[in-house]
């Protein structure tokens, strides 16, 4: 993200003792390597820095606003966008006989 908004967090500021970094500060999951963080919405920042995170071995917990629905890329060794065109079309195809 280049603009840089952050939420309002009661605590924040006068009872967090650890860093905050905005997505458009990070650069690497290296530093956080073995550590704890808590990542803020689940956008498309916040899935890459996550993705990111666990790959260097960092435990990332992420907490969102409101319900979102998660897939994986690819079920099966078939991508999901490809599986949902041909579930679309066979739902176009039975609701129109």
């Amino acid at each position: 993200n280049a603009e840089r908004v952050v939420p309002e967090i009661d605590g924040l500021t006068t009872e967090f003792d650890g860093e905050v970094t905005h997505s458009c500060e990070y650069k690497s999951g290296e530093k956080y390597r073995g550590k704890s963080v808590l990542v803020v919405g689940c956008g498309n920042s916040g899935m890459e820095v996550s993705l990111v995170l666990a790959n260097h071995n960092a435990n990332p917990s992420m907490v969102v606003r409101s319900s979102v629905h998660v897939l994986p890329r690819e079920i099966l060794g078939k991508s999901t966008f490809e599986i949902s065109m041909v579930q679309i079309s066979c739902w176009k195809q039975f609701l129109t006989q």
